[in-house]
């Protein structure tokens, strides 16, 4: 092969990467979504059918639009300690002093959005509306919402326990 022939076949690899990888990549990360949300329809169905979600997209504009909204957190601290949605507090912080979020809307979440649904479900048992991340925070991530680490700096890492749940949007570590 001489030197011209080289050069085509390393500039057609190179294009090849540049617009293929990010092409498949898009695919891989709508057939994790999609997977994201057939869990969570199922879960719904099952445990907390009568709770009301919001979908991330519908979070992001309230809180650009400076919408009061309190995000609570429902994994447990290892999970909180890999990253949190920014300015979240715990389920704990919230049940301490519910009082100081009556003027906010309330959105649970954890990672695909059971343990809020049944957090959900027991709040509006006792009349507190809180509403349900739908899909959880692997469904956040493929709304390119952000995380963030306990000191609030950015991070792209999710504690997803296992391979099963490995869904998060393409540049996000899932953590397990």
């Amino acid at each position: 092969m001489n030197s011209s022939a080289k050069r085509i076949a390393l500039l057609a690899a190179w294009w090849l990467l540049c617009w293929t990888l990010p092409a498949t990549a898009a695919g891989d990360d709508a057939a994790r979504r999609a997977q994201v949300l057939a869990m969570f329809e199922q879960y719904k169905a099952e445990a907390f059918a009568d709770t009301q979600d919001i979908h991330p997209e519908a979070v992001l504009g309230l809180l650009q639009r400076g919408v009061p909204v309190v995000l609570v957190d429902s994994r447990d601290a290892k999970e909180q300690a890999v990253s949190m949605l920014p300015g979240a507090v715990t389920e704990a912080q919230f049940l301490a002093q519910p009082e100081l979020h009556h003027d906010a809307i309330v959105v649970a979440y954890c990672t695909i959005g059971y343990r809020s649904g049944v957090f959900a479900r027991k709040m509006a048992s006792q009349g507190v509306s809180v509403l349900n991340l739908y899909g959880g925070m692997l469904n956040w991530t493929h709304a390119a919402g952000p995380l963030v680490d306990a000191q609030g700096r950015p991070v792209s890492r999710l504690h997803v326990y296992d391979s099963t749940w490995d869904l998060a949007s393409a540049g996000v570590e899932g953590i397990y």
